[in-house]
């Protein structure tokens, strides 16, 4: 969703079926410090931010390099998708 700040935020949701404390909590880390190294580089914004809210599933560990590829083609694909709305709209 669009956010009122110039910036994207990063919202996380962790279910049980990932895995024990441990390996939830890895994950969290692991996205976090994906998004704090990929934030320079998403997609540029007009006068909006996002909040983006990933709700992760059970899956095979990746390294950061991946998340942060998939963070920032999932950033893009949403900006893209929120300006096609947006357009449509006008």
């Amino acid at each position: 969703m669009p956010n009122a700040r110039a910036y994207w935020r990063l919202g996380l949701s962790i279910p049980r079926a990932v895995g024990n404390a441990v390996q939830r909590h890895a994950l969290k880390r692991q996205l976090r410090e994906a998004f704090r190294l990929s934030q320079h580089d998403l997609p540029e914004l007009d006068t909006e931010g996002f909040d983006l809210v990933l709700a992760a599933r059970q899956h095979k560990p990746l390294e950061s390099d991946q998340y942060r590829a998939i963070l920032q083609s999932l950033a893009k694909s949403l900006r893209d998708e929120w300006r096609r709305k947006r357009s449509d709209q006008a």
